[in-house]
């Protein structure tokens, strides 16, 4: 990642993937761990990042359309949790399309939930499964 982007652009992230359906309910987890290689964060160890994301199949003709609502966390070092205010919390309302059985486009917009947070943002995500 470009500096102008993250103040840390080189790191590290163990990205185990937790995912199934319950019903039409799909539901992630991702308890990410992440070592910054440079940056600010450089010293601090290791750090917990959890993702989830739960997400509905409406099933029927509606069925390439899933509603969706994304968390992405990172409250800090590992050894060294941050307090409420520098945690970064953010929650991505959205969709998925599966415009194919193999295709998949994501989009959201997300906002933040923790004290020093209040931007908004857009994501949008490509899949194709091989």
């Amino acid at each position: 990642m470009r500096r102008a982007a993250v103040d840390d652009p080189l790191n590290i992230e163990f990205m185990p993937m937790i995912e199934g359906y319950v019903g039409y309910f799909f539901l992630v987890a991702n308890p990410a761990v992440e070592k910054q290689f440079s940056g600010p964060g450089t010293h601090n160890g290791l750090s917990f990042e959890p993702n989830a994301a739960i997400s509905y199949r409406l099933g029927g003709k509606w069925n390439w359309f899933e509603p969706s609502l994304v968390y992405y966390g990172d409250p800090g070092p590992i050894t060294n949790v941050y307090g409420f205010n520098q945690q970064q919390d953010f929650i991505v309302p959205g969709f998925n399309l599966y415009l194919d059985p193999r295709f998949e486009f994501n989009f959201g917009a997300g906002f933040g939930l923790s004290g020093t947070l209040s931007g908004q943002f857009v994501k949008a995500t490509i899949a194709w499964e091989f």
